[in-house]
């Protein structure tokens, strides 16, 4: 044998001997990467051309396939792809049959039985058996996804009571610096009250004297021209009593002493002495309250007084000029056993600025008025249960409903129901 074909049966034995390591390596590598897979608990496929050409254990019991399925010539992948991530799938995978690798992402898959699995996919370029593959390794990440929605749901959840706690504090804070402003507002009234009481008292004797006075000059006097100043006299001395009785009550308001008053009793003796009192102003008083003859109610019959005459008198006093005059004062009976009593006027309203004011003490645009009417009704209706509103319009006239409940029960001393009653 000549040298040459020596050296070149040595190459021919060496190139066997190469192939036959590179086999043995091979073999051994893929049966690693066997052991690794098998025992993976992801799920692990080569994808060859569109072909599944081998899964793990994992994929067989997470997908429901077997592996003969999964491995069939007429296996479509694309059927283990949720409707939502096919299009995501098929971008990828021309991706990588142009060589482009790319990060892990998220997509959706569906088991043989329909279940829908959230999974995050890592896929690589290999050489599987020689050709060009894809190798991919997919988590199950659906406890992961719904772990996520349930704290996104928390957060939220979260975030909401927060804002409504938030809120709550914001309320109660406006709340508590309303009660400290009441309370401020409550004490200065209080004490205007208490200096309202020394000051009535203080001039209720010199206004006695000044009666007494004008009393004896009338009786002495046969003179029309003294005659006439001594009216005057002795109603400026009527409309000041009336103020200090204003005064007066409003700083000695006490809870009602109940007793059965008849609603229609009190309702014409108001009506009766408001008509001697503006007998000279011609007004047409017309009362529809017949119907409440014999009807009863628990209240403290002087307080409720105070209250039908102070509104009865401010609609005798709505007039300002109107030569056609007329007050109605009607009563009525609701179907859950509550009392209405209207007391309405067609003079000159009241502005729709000054409506929620009426009832504040001491405010008043009437000329010679205390402002504490209104202030001292509202006060007495809402120690019998009841409630009092007011309806008014410029130019047409005030309507004054006062509405007391069915059975009127006791306050304590701190304001609560007594349940005895």
């Amino acid at each position: 044998m000549s040298e040459k074909g020596r050296i070149q049966k040595e190459l021919l034995l060496e190139d066997q001997l190469q192939d036959k390591l590179c086999q043995n390596i091979l073999s051994e590598s893929q049966e690693h990467f066997r052991v690794i897979a098998e025992y993976s608990p992801n799920m692990i496929f080569i994808n060859r051309g569109g072909s599944v050409v081998y899964v793990n254990d994992r994929c067989v019991q997470v997908m429901g396939y077997t592996k003969e399925e999964f491995y069939a010539d007429d296996f479509d992948f694309l059927c283990l792809i949720a409707e939502g991530s096919k299009a995501l799938i098929r971008s990828n995978m021309y991706r990588h049959s142009q060589g482009e690798d790319f990060p892990s992402y998220e997509y959706g898959l569906v088991t043989k039985d329909g279940k829908k699995i959230d999974a995050l996919i890592s896929t690589k370029l290999i050489k599987f058996k020689g050709e060009g593959s894809i190798l991919g390794i997919v988590t199950d990440i659906t406890d992961h996804k719904e772990l996520e929605r349930k704290l996104q749901i928390a957060q939220h959840e979260l975030e909401e009571r927060v804002k409504m706690r938030t809120q709550d504090l914001v309320t109660s804070n406006y709340a508590l610096i309303k009660t400290q402003r009441e309370l401020y507002d409550s004490k200065h009234l209080a004490d205007m009250g208490k200096l309202a009481a020394t000051v009535a008292h203080e001039l209720r004797n010199p206004l006695g004297v000044i009666k007494v006075s004008a009393y004896n000059i009338r009786k002495k006097s046969e003179t029309p021209l003294v005659d006439k100043h001594i009216d005057k006299i002795e109603k400026k001395v009527a409309e000041s009593e009336q103020i200090i009785n204003e005064l007066l009550t409003y700083a000695r308001i006490k809870m009602p002493n109940k007793t059965k008053v008849k609603v229609y009793d009190i309702l014409e003796e108001c009506v009766s002495a408001a008509g001697d009192r503006f007998k000279k102003e011609n007004i047409l008083f017309t009362n529809d309250f017949d119907f409440a003859k014999d009807m009863e109610i628990e209240a403290d019959p002087l307080q409720m007084k105070e209250i039908l005459s102070n509104i009865i008198n401010n609609a005798c006093q709505a007039f300002c000029g109107k030569d056609d005059r007329n007050v109605e004062v009607k009563a009525s009976q609701h179907d859950d056993g509550s009392i209405s009593i209207v007391v309405k006027d067609n003079g000159i309203g009241i502005p729709e600025s000054d409506i929620q004011k009426v009832f504040e003490p001491f405010f008043t645009k009437k000329s010679g008025g205390t402002g504490l009417g209104l202030s001292i009704c509202r006060e007495l209706v809402e120690l019998h249960r009841g409630e009092v509103r007011i309806e008014s319009f410029v130019g047409v006239g005030t309507k004054v409903i006062v509405k007391l409940p069915p059975e009127i029960k006791e306050r304590t001393e701190y304001g609560k129901e007594d349940p005895d009653n």
